[in-house]
């Protein structure tokens, strides 16, 4: 909440970049001398986030460490990224060397990247409804984090501290609070080895070929391939029995494939466009937000309204009965496209008034909007993906998000050199752009559809791929290898309930 999120809310924090210097030199000697702020900097202070997003082209390989090691190593890794962040930030505005706040804002995403990913891969120690609610709920507390850098410019604007001293005291608390994190975390993780080994299993970090493994859903989606007959349908003798696979159709269930497939499927295909979009909407509108606002007259009020916006960034926690509402009746795809109605009704009043009492209707629908896009996504991801699949799937995203918000550079520069602070067109265009996402979430509707006709021809009876070494699990020694799991078993994050492939014995043995 107070780290990960942070980097959304980079309208105070440009407020306190600015009161600091950063890329004053941009300005002549005559507009520093008068505190001018002027385009030249505007437009330095808007590209670092813009610019910097670009090193989320690693988060694959956090999604990697994710589904290999589990979330327990990732917390550390999004700890280190944050602390060295805010560490560089201190660095940067000491040495004055305005270039720095680039690394800063790169190790600051990166944390932000893995923070998304370990809420993704969090939800799935759960199950049902559940698993759902706990996506949403992280997602949201992630995203209210934007209140954090308007925070930090409240403290600093009231005790008259310098921009080192607020962040020293920033760094000083991140260390704390990830430090007791990690600690907290890693100790619940053994009590529950101890209390329910049965259910550690399914969520523990791999040993290096000792123990266990997360390798879950490969080993899955390889026994899909290995132990069925022709056509998909499963070799225990049962012929009604099919593995991920509607006999009618040539359509397999997208967990059920290899990696690469369930990357290259439609839906993930679909869903990582409509992703994309918003998601490079939404750094837009979070970055330009002081401009927008000051360019309506938002400066002459002391910059009120836009600490409005920020405030009401936690209002998604709000909506939470909403958004479990919604998917719990209607489904996911009902869910996405609410978030293009809320994105093209946020978009409307955006363009539609320069009053500033009005744009704090559109402020709520945008939080709302930043709700539902979050936690809708990150939720529905892990309904049609294997296990391990889930993490690198987070990461792909966010990489390719990273690489296609780069348009947004030129966008904010047309704005206010060309435009002269001007954001209607820009803002009328990402609005525009939102109708043909209604499309294609009716074409992820589609292949919703598929998944679920070919999900009724999986059973529990499916044959399950023996991955030890010449282990095999039936029903008179099925007790003695649930006793011995820790180390005969090589993998865990067993697939959803009903979807696990056994061997003549009930799944839920192993759940």
């Amino acid at each position: 909440f107070l780290f990960v999120g942070a980097v959304f809310g980079f309208g105070p924090m440009q407020l306190m970049l600015e009161e600091d210097g950063v890329y004053a030199s941009q300005c002549t000697i005559e507009e520093q001398e008068n505190g001018i702020i002027c385009d030249d900097q505007t437009i330095a202070l808007v590209n670092i986030p813009f610019i910097a997003g670009l090193c989320s082209i690693f988060s694959p390989y956090l999604g990697k460490i994710g589904d290999h090691y589990g979330s327990s190593v990732l917390m550390h890794v999004a700890g280190i990224l944050g602390c060295l962040g805010v560490g560089m930030t201190i660095i940067s505005s000491t040495t004055g060397i305005d270039q720095l706040f680039y690394v800063a804002f790169s190790l600051l995403y990166l944390m932000l990247m893995a923070g998304c990913i370990m809420i993704s891969k969090t939800g799935l120690v759960f199950e049902g409804d559940t698993r759902r609610r706990v996506i949403s709920v992280l997602n949201s507390l992630l995203d209210s984090g934007s209140v954090t850098y308007l925070i930090l410019f409240k403290v600093k604007s009231i005790t008259g501290a310098s921009y080192v001293e607020i962040m020293s005291g920033y760094l000083l608390v991140a260390v704390i609070v990830f430090s007791a994190s990690s600690y907290v975390w890693n100790y619940l993780a053994r009590m529950d080895w101890e209390v329910h080994p049965s259910a550690a299993v399914r969520s523990s970090i791999s040993k290096n070929g000792k123990g266990i493994s997360t390798d879950v859903a490969s080993s899955v989606s390889t026994s899909a391939k290995l132990e069925t007959g022709v056509g998909g349908q499963a070799t225990n003798g049962n012929p009604e029995c099919y593995c991920g696979k509607n006999p009618n159709s040539d359509y397999v269930m997208i967990r059920y494939r290899d990696s690469k497939g369930q990357l290259g499927s439609r839906m993930f295909i679909f869903l990582t466009i409509f992703y994309t979009f918003h998601g490079i909407r939404n750094i837009f509108t979070l970055t330009t937000a002081r401009d927008f606002l000051g360019y309506l007259g938002d400066d002459e009020v002391d910059n009120r309204y836009l600490s409005i916006f920020v405030w009401l960034t936690p209002a998604s926690l709000l909506g939470q009965s909403l958004i479990d509402y919604v998917l719990g009746n209607y489904g996911y795809i009902v869910g996405l496209q609410v978030v293009n109605a809320l994105g093209l009704l946020q978009g409307i009043i955006q363009v539609s008034s320069n009053n500033l009492n009005i744009q704090i209707i559109g402020f709520l629908a945008f939080s709302f909007y930043r709700g539902f896009l979050f936690s809708v996504v990150f939720s529905f991801l892990v309904t049609f993906l294997s296990h391990d699949t889930v993490g690198k799937a987070t990461g792909s995203m966010s990489a390719i998000t990273a690489v296609v918000k780069f348009v947004n550079v030129p966008i904010a520069n047309w704005a206010i050199n060309v435009l002269g602070g001007d954001f209607f067109w820009p803002n009328l265009v990402y609005t525009i752009c939102i109708v043909p996402l209604f499309f294609v979430v009716w074409g992820i509707g589609e292949d919703k559809t598929k998944e679920k006709q070919a999900e009724e021809f999986v059973c529990d009876q499916c044959l399950r791929k023996q991955v030890d070494e010449g282990l095999q699990i039936n029903e008179s020694n099925s007790n003695t290898v649930l006793n011995e799991l820790p180390t005969n078993l090589k993998y865990t994050n067993f697939a959803p309930r009903g979807m696990t492939f056994c061997h003549g014995i009930s799944c839920n043995a192993f759940l």
